[in-house]
């Protein structure tokens, strides 16, 4: 494809400035700006580059940053299908570097602005899912890393769905977090360096941690394979539970389905996955098939009737 770099839109500047490998942009911003502290963030903003490298089909620039490329780079992104959520995520990002970049002379001052995405309806899982996903993870018989697929699957899912911790954190849970007895769980490693969350599990749960720890002898009990891995096996237990196998069907899907239930059982949802406020729960977490108590259809008499219906039936 044809690039567009600062030489496109503005005449002058020197090859060195425009010549700076975004990779290395990247970095710099990453090493001067002390309110980055999530190792997440740092990875989301590696991916971005990486992902706007493959747009160019070239290795990005500095320069590379033009209103031009990432409008490109917005309906490329859209073209293989991509969320618009992700796109909004992965467009941020490569405009916070636009914005570091002419700060720093390496590109004009982008006037292109990210769009916001649109939030989707929250999707979770409803009860009869729920219990067929475990069903699956009961007979899965695939091994994970020399462990038994039912054991870690089966433990994996329990504490996502008590604790309504993030896969990333979950995988990083410590043995010594562990505590059986108590059954007590707790996170440490959490998105944007969130305080520790502490919560109980049931009795079920914790038995299944406790088979899962004698399985094998590592420091983390989750933390047998990259979390990329373990999507490939909950994909294998949604294709056996007969469930969706789409994105809004992963591991996130379970922590959505615990504020849902949780919500509709009279509980702390917004607590409960330590959330700010409550607008943020509501918004994207609550699934409203399953929080909403109550239809207007619940409450509309049937315009047809029995007869009505039966009439209908006949073409009369």
């Amino acid at each position: 494809m044809e690039l567009w770099g600062e030489d496109s839109t503005q005449p002058g500047g020197s090859s060195e400035r425009l010549s700076v490998e975004l990779e290395e942009l990247c970095d710099q911003y990453v090493q001067t700006n002390p309110e980055i502290q999530s190792k997440e963030t740092v990875r989301l903003l590696r991916l971005s580059v990486r992902h706007f490298g493959q747009f160019l089909d070239d290795k990005p620039l500095a320069a590379h940053l033009v209103d031009r490329n990432l409008i490109g780079y917005v309906q490329h992104r859209r073209a293989l299908g991509r969320a618009e959520t992700t796109i909004e995520r992965e467009t941020a990002k490569l405009f916070t570097l636009a914005r570091y970049a002419a700060r720093n002379g390496h590109a004009p001052d982008p006037r292109f602005r990210p769009k916001k995405a649109r939030v989707d309806i929250p999707v979770a899982f409803m009860r009869h899912e729920v219990r067929a996903l475990f069903r699956a993870a009961n007979r899965y018989k695939r091994t994970i890393a020399g462990v038994p697929g039912d054991i870690f699957m089966v433990a994996l899912l329990l504490v996502c769905w008590d604790t309504a911790e993030r896969i990333g954190a979950v995988i990083k849970i410590e043995r010594g977090d562990i505590d059986l007895r108590g059954r007590w769980v707790t996170s440490r490693e959490r998105k944007r360096n969130g305080k520790p969350l502490i919560r109980r599990v049931r009795r079920r749960t914790a038995k299944a941690l406790a088979s899962l720890m004698d399985a094998h002898d590592g420091p983390r009990p989750f933390g047998l394979l990259k979390r990329e891995s373990l999507y490939y096996h909950l994909n294998r237990l949604l294709v056996d539970a007969g469930l969706p196998v789409d994105r809004k069907h992963k591991f996130h899907c379970l922590r959505r389905s615990h504020a849902s239930w949780l919500h509709r059982a009279g509980g702390d949802s917004r607590d409960s996955l330590d959330h700010e406020s409550d607008q943020t729960t509501r918004t994207y977490y609550h699934d409203p098939r399953i929080t909403r108590r109550w239809n207007p259809v619940d409450f509309l008499f049937d315009p047809m009737g029995p007869w009505g219906r039966l009439l209908a039936r006949f073409g009369l």
